[in-house]
């Protein structure tokens, strides 16, 4: 269905564009990859996270190149995590923590908590999965974007402080 059109509109760009048409190919790899994601194979959506890597590798470090990296790292912790992996996630997401940071990217950057905290859960670690949480929860926070994107018109502080309570009663 549209997973196979979205997969070989993605084939398509990557084998149409020129090999220093970086932007584009980067772009197809991460959009292959999540299709891969998305179709519940995680070893070939790590696979395609690694080839966006390879192409980032000699761009300089820039704010949107900085995003791009911070990005392919997650989906391939992501994908580590959903293949078993979960201390090769972990590591991962911690290396888009990293990037996203130096990008700005505050929404994206409130995610990688979010999904570290889910990574450290299932291995078992609750305390750090709820300092994970709350570092997320802190994130969104500081973002306006953010709040209003979780809330809509709910006042921020209300749906954080529901969401640390929530944490922290399951964590006891």
């Amino acid at each position: 269905g549209n997973f196979d059109v979205a997969r070989r509109s993605f084939q398509d760009a990557a084998a149409r564009s020129p090999e220093t048409d970086i932007e584009t190919r980067v772009g197809a790899m991460m959009g292959l990859a999540s299709v891969e994601r998305a179709r519940n194979d995680p070893k070939a959506a790590a696979q395609r996270y690694t080839e966006a890597l390879a192409l980032l590798e000699p761009l300089p470090p820039d704010r949107a190149n900085s995003r791009k990296r911070g990005i392919a790292y997650q989906g391939r912790g992501i994908s580590f995590a959903q293949k078993g992996d979960l201390d090769a996630g972990i590591k991962e997401m911690g290396l888009a923590r990293v990037w996203l940071q130096r990008s700005g990217d505050q929404i994206t950057l409130g995610s990688i908590g979010h999904n570290l905290g889910k990574a450290e859960a299932l291995r078992g670690d609750y305390l750090q999965a709820l300092r994970e949480f709350d570092r997320s929860i802190a994130t969104f926070e500081r973002s306006t974007c953010g709040t209003k994107y979780l809330s809509g018109s709910i006042p921020s502080s209300q749906p954080f402080a529901s969401a640390r309570s929530t944490m922290r009663l399951s964590a006891s």
